[in-house]
Parts: C-alpha cells; structure tokens; sequence
C-alpha cells in the first residue's frame, strides 16, 4: 500500500519535469519568432530601398542614397527627390526597428548594399545584442 504512493509521487514528479521541459522549449521557440520577424521586417525596409533606388537609377549611381551607418537624417522637407526618398524611408526604419541605422552605399556601375542594423534585446537577458541585415544587389 505504501509503494503505492510513492509511485504516484513518482510519476508526478516526472510528469512536472516534462511540463517544465515543454515550457522551456515554448519560451524559446517564442523568442525566436520575435527576432524572426524583425529580420522580416529589416528585410522587407531593405527591399523597399532597393526598389526606390532602382525607379530614381541614375541619381543612385551619382551617390544621391549614399549614407554612413551613424549619419543623421535629411531633412524631411527637402526638394531633392533622392532625399525626400530617403527622408520617408528613414522614418519608416526608425518606426519599425527598435534603434535603426541603415548603411546605403551604391557604385557608379550601379551595384548597391543596404546595410541594416538593429538592437536586440532578449526576454530575461539584461544585455542587448546587435543584428543585422545586408542586401545586395545591382540597379
């Protein structure tokens, strides 16, 4: 009778560890989504500015979209076409990635890199990590 009850004991204990086990997995499959979507995301920003650069080709070529990682925004109200693109699609970045920076770099040739940049902050971690996404392409 008492073997009994150690038994149920027992399988409670492992039925809890394989509860636990399963939440662990779920967490991390959870975390994982989160910065699935955002390389989504970065992805789709980079595409975006591939596509603007390649209806305004030869200002790209000139280096109209050209931008350091650090440099600030233009000005959102500037009459210059290539500005104003990159104006709009800057706002978009910084609204959609928590701390954007993009790297716009496009040769004479007419071959483009845009470099995007973003922090990363795990659930339960204290510290933040740094990701990024490249997109190359010819115009």
């Amino acid at each position: 009778m008492g073997y009994s009850l150690i038994e149920v004991l027992l399988t409670l204990l492992i039925v809890g560890v394989g509860i636990l086990g399963l939440s662990a997995a779920n967490l991390a499959a959870l975390r994982a989504r989160g910065l699935l979507s955002l390389e989504s995301v970065a992805t789709q920003l980079a595409s975006d500015m591939m596509e603007r650069m390649r209806a305004q080709a030869p200002l790209a070529r000139q280096g109209a979209f050209n931008r350091d990682l650090m440099a600030p925004a233009p000005a959102p109200d500037s009459t210059d076409m290539a500005t104003r693109e990159l104006g709009a699609w800057l706002a978009q970045l910084q609204t959609r990635l928590p701390s954007g920076m993009a790297a716009i770099t496009v040769s004479p040739q007419g071959r483009a890199q845009v470099l995007l940049q973003w922090t990363v902050t795990p659930a339960g971690s204290g510290s933040s990590q740094v990701a990024s996404v490249s997109l190359v392409s010819n115009l």
